[in-house]
């Protein structure tokens, strides 16, 4: 199966994008970050710099890719925290929850061709569960993720 990861050049990566690759998916993972190409390379997937928050960049990148399916892992949590001033802090990561999935969602129903039930679901913000559903409310947790036989559209 064909599997984008977006945004999975970090911590989840070294977690996830091997496991799929173990199971025998073909996986393009992104980054903001050309700099951590190598590093997706070298856990076995293609690597593409993507920003989220720019439609035709997410267009083209999930286009290219020609996934099967599409896991959203983007965000801009740097390794400093700033728990003085949390808003500030996630500012970029909401954003890329809110417009970055309406960007994924936008390429994956061109990818498709159509728009599907399960898009719409997430559109609203009511995730589909994944694997044996061991996930907290919107968050999969990645064991599913890497077991699942679909973990999204």
């Amino acid at each position: 199966m064909r599997v984008f990861v977006a945004g999975d050049a970090g911590v989840v990566a070294r977690y996830l994008v091997p496991r799929l690759v173990d199971r025998g998916h073909q996986v393009t993972a992104t980054t903001t970050d050309a700099a951590k190409l190598d590093s997706l390379r070298q856990l076995g997937a293609d690597a593409v710099v993507m920003d989220g928050l720019n439609a035709s960049s997410v267009s083209a990148a999930v286009v290219a890719a020609r996934p099967e399916v599409i896991i959203h892992e983007m965000t801009a949590i740097s390794d400093k925290p700033d728990i003085k001033h949390m808003d500030r802090w996630f500012a970029t990561t909401n954003l890329l929850r809110t417009a970055g999935t309406d960007h994924l969602l936008a390429a994956a129903v061109l990818e498709a061709g159509d728009a599907d039930d399960q898009l719409e679901l997430v559109r609203k913000r009511q995730f589909p569960l994944v694997g044996q559903g061991t996930g907290h409310s919107s968050w999969v947790h990645l064991d599913d993720a890497a077991n699942a036989t679909v973990l999204a559209v």
